[in-house]
């Protein structure tokens, strides 16, 4: 007989195990008419990334729900996947052509590169998925999906010419954050940033009057080229008397506005900013205010383009150098100050970050978020409750069409609102009867408990009846107050009398305690359950 392990290994017993699972088709959806259909898409990992403590966390929920659901007889499909991960497999690829051949992308031309990452996708692109399997995900994995496949291909087009058509995608130009190692734009969560020693430089721009000039403080003398004003705050005694007036741009010689804007510190620096709305989003937006012209001065590999003059084709910060030294020579340089700021990196290579003018697209959110606010505003734990009674009712079978709507009263916030679900009931021709229960102010009250039992609960309740009525009226069921027990039941009598039969009640409280228990046992269950995966986490290879 073979000895028990003193301690137990996961490796001796869950991957057998698993493969039993799989070889039994346990996790297989098939349509099924005779059963209700239950599916959760696995939002997609990076095909790149091995499993993190987000992942176990995110796995466990799901798998906890699709099992639920499957042991609650329902046709139960979790749809695993992974993303490309462009960028990140193209950093991953060309790394290792530059280590190993001591090529570039370039040298192998797009197709040619395009087929080393399909093969590296194709390599290292299965370790996420096996870890996950590793922790007992129960996905169908015969349906995995990849976001490059061209059925997801096809849908993001089909998606993407649906909106333009619908005038909700637009183009237009934007500030962005664009990596110039990378050559591409990120989203502002992509941004890492970092504290960086550098200088704060103070510049005379001379007024074009030849009255005198105005001095200006900047961190990046680099895009001085594409300076097309200098702003000052108009409540600044210092400098409200130069707004209108002009001033000289150094080096270029381009005459350039003063502008008044409270973006403008009064006290920070020199209280003169200058403004270079190509390159800085704060600056874009004083520009779209004051009209001014947008100039782009770096290209998309960070270096000078031809806009900025004798500077064209150097480095950025080669640029930054020689336009320090220019200016001093010409006497326009007032101070160097040390001076230590915030810097944006990109995530993936650590490369500084350049805000750049680039023609994007962009998405209307306000028609899109209209629904979506309507509901925040309107939803509420009585539309809520409505619309699971509705649920469960056409889930029973049964033949009465009548809801009782038993409730507080209380118009908590949901995701449903009242009316919203008081229409679906009338257009399945279910009649609601309401019933608040409680008082105006501080009482006891009847109610349920989570089994269904009566119980007395002493809370402050405001019973929206006007809601309560409408509901009822919009379904043809009436509205009934009760204040205890006794009442209830006669309440009840007399639904059953309208109806000209006894109706099966289909209640809706919330706050109980029993209820609350209930909830603090699922939760119990669910963190010890997630503890348990991520030992197995920790366990893998």
């Amino acid at each position: 007989m073979k000895e028990l392990p003193k301690v137990y290994d996961p490796r001796d017993v869950e991957s057998r195990i698993y493969q039993m699972w799989m070889d039994g088709g346990c996790f297989k959806a098939k349509p099924d008419p005779d059963k209700k259909p239950f599916s959760i898409v696995m939002p997609p990992p990076n095909v790149t990334g091995q499993l993190h403590m987000g992942h176990a966390l995110d796995c466990t929920l799901q798998d906890i729900l699709t099992r639920f659901k499957r042991m609650q007889g329902y046709e139960a499909l979790w749809l695993p996947g992974t993303d490309h991960a462009g960028i990140a497999t193209q950093i991953k690829v060309e790394e290792e052509l530059r280590t190993k051949e001591g090529l570039t992308r370039y040298d192998l031309g797009r197709e040619k590169f395009l087929e080393r990452v399909w093969a590296w996708k194709e390599k290292y692109g299965d370790r996420i998925v096996e870890q996950q399997k590793k922790m007992g995900a129960s996905c169908d994995w015969d349906r995995s999906r990849f976001t490059m496949d061209e059925g997801c291909s096809r849908a993001v087009r089909e998606t993407f010419c649906e909106l333009y058509d619908k005038g909700l995608i637009y183009k237009g130009s934007r500030i962005i954050n664009w990596c110039p190692n990378c050559l591409t734009a990120l989203s502002d969560a992509e941004v890492e940033y970092v504290d960086k020693p550098g200088h704060l430089w103070h510049i005379r721009y001379p007024l074009a009057d030849g009255s005198g000039d105005i001095v200006v403080a900047t961190t990046r003398p680099e895009t001085m080229m594409g300076d097309t004003g200098v702003a000052v705050n108009p409540e600044d005694e210092k400098f409200k008397h130069l707004i209108g007036k002009t001033c000289i741009l150094p080096i270029m010689n381009r005459e350039i506005p003063i502008v008044g804007d409270e973006y403008c510190e009064i006290g920070f620096g020199t209280g003169a900013v200058k403004m270079t709305p190509a390159h800085d989003p704060n600056d874009f937006e004083v520009g779209l205010r004051h009209n001014l012209e947008v100039i782009r001065v770096i290209a998309d590999d960070g270096t000078i383009n031809e806009n900025g003059g004798k500077y064209n084709g150097m480095d950025r910060y080669e640029c930054r150098k020689a336009i320090v030294a220019d200016l001093e020579a010409e006497g326009y340089l007032v101070k160097a100050e040390p001076y230590s700021h915030n810097v944006g990196t990109c995530y993936r290579c650590h490369n500084d970050v350049e805000p750049l003018i680039s023609a994007q697209w962009f998405v209307k959110m306000a028609p899109l978020a209209k629904e979506a606010i309507r509901v925040v505003e309107d939803g509420t734990a009585i539309g809520n409750g409505l619309a699971t009674a509705i649920n469960r009712l056409r889930e029973s079978n049964a033949k009465s069409k009548v809801i009782i709507l038993l409730t507080d009263g209380e118009n908590n916030r949901g995701e449903i609102a009242p009316l919203t679900a008081a229409e679906i009931a009338r257009d399945q021709g279910i009649r609601v009867y309401t019933i608040g229960v409680g008082t105006r102010g501080t009482a006891p009250y009847p109610t349920v408990d989570f089994f269904g039992n009566p119980t007395v609960v002493q809370a402050k309740v405001q019973i929206d009846e006007k809601i309560l009525g409408e509901i009822a009226d919009l379904t043809g069921g009436r509205y009934f107050r009760a204040t205890d027990n006794a009442k209830l039941q006669s309440i009840y009598d007399e639904i059953n009398q309208l109806e000209k039969s006894k109706v099966e009640i289909s209640q809706y409280t919330t706050y109980t305690e029993e209820y609350l228990r209930w909830a603090a046992a699922a939760l119990a269950l669910l963190l010890v359950e997630f503890l348990l995966r991520t030992l197995w986490l920790k366990s893998l290879p």
